[in-house]
């Protein structure tokens, strides 16, 4: 009896639905509306239609120089991302919203910003990059180097290899520079600028004839306010980077000079005028850069084991195209 009435009650159930009648699933789209199939699982990480939509977005800022089109490169992002927080959840490589604000506050601190929304401007404008796509990004980064560390073997540089590096970047590396100075006082009058202008030039021509006086006069003269005056104007093998960040004009100057040259005398960027003398200049010495060196040659092979372990990450996946 009582199965009777369970009969009884599912075909009650059924009538009540009148024939045709559809569900809420199968209701009309709406207009733009994008149905969020599923294109791709990646082990067992899903890769739906809107994912690929967002990345296509996204690509512009991840990957320069594509060779094939958005999408297909959206994919390709797609697909490696999915392995990398498969294999993360696996080693149990967790980056929190709060490791994510450590890593902004250290840059913040680094680069002496104060507040957030000036470091979220700073970093538009340098990546071209919404805030939320670089965290996205920085997140993703984090996680990559959490895997190196664990299950990528990476090779030190060899001594051979830094060596070979110096010799054929020097150029890029950068000069030193050993030269003495004479610097003018500013001033805005144009009375006293005149009575200045005229003494640079009785110096210039004075050391013309003579530059191996440059160190006594420096040292001697009044109107000299360089910091260096009594050490005859000696600024003792600075980096060009260095100079630069100090006077552009100056740095200028100087890697067009010979050593042993006199300048002419020129405005620097206080408007003052200057003559300098270079003694000596050379590329910036190997040991000074050679923990910079092993560093960057350690970052690019990183970079090649990282590309061949998510190679075969791929092949032995077992990735579904829907």
């Amino acid at each position: 009896m009582k199965s009777r009435i369970v009969e009884l009650t599912i075909l009650l159930c059924a009538i009540s639905v009148p024939l045709g009648a559809e569900g809420p699933a199968s209701r009309e789209r709406a207009p733009g509306e994008t149905i969020n199939g599923i294109r791709l699982i990646v082990g067992d990480e899903p890769i739906t239609d809107l994912d690929i939509a967002q990345m296509e977005k996204n690509i512009q800022y991840l990957r320069q120089n594509l060779r094939i089109s958005k999408r297909e490169a959206a994919v390709e992002e797609l697909i490696e991302r999915a392995i990398i927080e498969r294999v993360a959840r696996r080693e149990s490589i967790i980056v929190s919203d709060a490791r994510i604000q450590t890593e902004i506050n250290n840059q913040m601190r680094a680069r002496s910003i104060e507040t957030e929304a000036e470091f979220q401007e700073i970093i538009k404008k340098e990546t071209g990059m919404p805030f939320e796509v670089w965290k996205d990004t920085m997140r993703i980064s984090l996680i990559r180097q959490q895997i190196l560390q664990i299950m990528v073997s990476v090779p030190q540089p060899s001594a051979k290899e830094v060596e070979d590096f110096y010799r054929k970047n020097q150029r890029r590396i950068g000069m030193e520079f050993l030269y003495r100075e004479i610097v003018f006082p500013f001033t805005p009058n144009i009375a006293q600028e005149r009575v200045i202008s005229q003494k640079a030039k009785q110096i210039h021509q004075q050391l013309s004839g003579n530059p191996s006086s440059f160190p006594n006069v420096a040292r001697t003269l009044p109107e000299n306010v360089s910091p260096y005056k009594f050490a005859g104007g000696l600024r003792n093998w600075e980096e060009i980077q260095a100079i630069a960040e100090e006077d552009r004009i100056l740095a200028g100057v100087l890697y067009n000079m010979q050593p042993g040259q006199l300048s002419q005398i020129f405005r620097d960027q206080a408007g003052r005028y200057r003559i300098v003398y270079l003694q000596a200049k050379r590329p910036i010495p190997l040991d000074e850069v050679r923990a910079l060196i092993e560093r960057r040659l350690y970052m690019d092979q990183a970079d090649k084991a990282f590309d061949e372990w998510m190679k075969k990450q791929k092949e032995d996946l077992t990735i579904q195209r829907l």
